[in-house]
């Protein structure tokens, strides 16, 4: 998910859970900053092999606690996706336990931690303005639970490895129907990643930026996954879809406008063509379908949303001196909530040495 999601669909699900467009507008302007305040990126494709060997040479315990200090409190949200999704690999248990509990996933305990306490901010804390960062903070993280559920916010060969991935993308002269142009992936398709401590294993490096694209269907083998049933099909369409509804529910229970934060979505009840939700569902994944490059979510979102709800050209928050030291007390609070919950990781990270979980 890129600023075309973080920013345009954010505000979208914050006007309609019922927040004003100028409070909309900080939500989502807090949301897209979570992606350029953090300095840690997955690497271009074209720097990945000698990248990737300067990573592995210079591997050491400081940097991965930076990585992972960035990537699993707002990235890669720990969401026990392998107890959610089915048994770990059995043959591979010694190298991935106890690290399967930081696997990113969506509508875990902590996604429900997150949208509490950004409530609590919102409707106790003194700070109106940082009230309105912390849900935008929460609300990229919640988004990103969904594109990259099935990735950890670490490097990890044995958690984060794929093989035989195949993707799907919308036939162009078959949008909206069920035709679908399949592709291959080839060997240099893959971010090259030459030990196990390269940054290529770090989160969904290895198959690149295909799991942000809204349009895209996986299918892939995942390495830590149960050998009876290893692959894992993900329909990026739907689960963006998911990723929209989750926000404005989130929201609106913030605003009191629910009394509770329903966390589950059941996929089949909302692909029903004969249920309640399905006219609705149907348009918004017909957005994502349409939506091939982050480049064009934007302008096929636009034409989704009433164009009265049209935000604002997006300004970063650096152009605001006073919301960004604000926006970093508001990720600082959202970091420590995360890591209060992720032991044995908080754990062995206060231990500052020693070996790390497997």
């Amino acid at each position: 998910m890129d600023l075309n999601f973080h920013y345009y669909v954010t505000y979208t699900a914050a006007c309609q859970a019922g927040f004003s467009q100028e409070d909309a507008l900080v939500i989502a302007r807090a949301a897209r900053y979570v992606d350029e305040c953090l300095d840690v990126t997955v690497q271009d494709v074209k720097r990945l092999l000698l990248e990737n060997i300067n990573d592995s040479l210079t591997w050491n315990f400081k940097s991965l606690l930076k990585v992972a200090d960035i990537w699993i409190p707002f990235h890669f949200l720990p969401g026990n996706y392998a107890a959610i999704r089915g048994d770990i690999d059995q043959t591979q248990k010694d190298l991935i336990y106890p690290c399967t509990h930081l696997i990113c996933g969506p509508e875990s305990p902590l996604t429900e931690c997150l949208v509490d306490a950004a409530k609590s901010a919102y409707t106790e804390g003194q700070d109106r303005t940082k009230g309105l960062l912390r849900i935008g903070i929460a609300m990229h993280t919640l988004a990103d639970t969904f594109a990259h559920q099935g990735f950890a916010g670490i490097p990890h060969r044995h958690i984060n490895e794929v093989s035989s991935v195949r993707h799907f993308v919308p036939n162009p002269a078959d949008i909206g129907e069920e035709t679908l142009k399949k592709v291959i992936y080839g060997f240099f398709d893959y971010s090259y990643a030459p030990t196990k401590n390269s940054f290529g294993y770090l989160g969904h490096g290895r198959i690149g930026t295909i799991a942000d694209v809204p349009c895209e269907t996986l299918h892939y083998r995942a390495h830590w996954h149960s050998c009876r049933d290893p692959y894992i099909t993900r329909c990026n369409p739907l689960e963006f879809c998911c990723a929209y509804l989750q926000m404005t529910q989130a929201m609106r229970y913030i605003l009191g406008g629910a009394e509770t934060f329903q966390n589950r979505l059941e996929r089949w009840t909302l692909v029903d063509r004969t249920g309640p939700l399905w006219k609705d569902v149907q348009k918004i994944i017909q957005v994502f379908l349409c939506s091939d490059t982050d480049s064009r979510l934007a302008d096929v979102w636009r034409l989704y949303v009433d164009d009265a709800l049209w935000p604002e050209r997006y300004r970063p928050l650096t152009e605001d001196a006073a919301l960004e030291p604000l926006f970093r007390e508001a990720s600082g609070e959202q970091r420590k909530l995360v890591w209060d919950n992720c032991a044995p990781w908080r754990n062995y990270a206060m231990a500052r040495g020693g070996k790390p979980p497997a």
